[in-house]
């Protein structure tokens, strides 16, 4: 059984990076662990994404405002 295979959809998008802090504990996503990122996706309200904010990688929940 390959992880690989049941993981990753689209493997040339997608990479893995590992989350720090506390902050999106509420979403099951817990200091230190993997996370495995697909950029091939289109996010919509509520999904959490992945952005980043001056040259950091933030975990963070999408909510459009306004």
């Amino acid at each position: 059984m390959s992880l690989d295979q049941l993981l990753i959809r689209h493997p040339a998008a997608t990479f893995f990076a590992r989350a720090q802090g506390p902050s999106m504990e509420g979403a099951g996503i817990f200091n230190e662990d993997i996370l495995i990122i697909d950029r091939s996706l289109t996010p919509k309200p509520g999904d959490v994404v992945i952005a980043l904010l001056d040259g950091d990688l933030m975990v963070k929940r999408l909510v459009y405002q306004g």
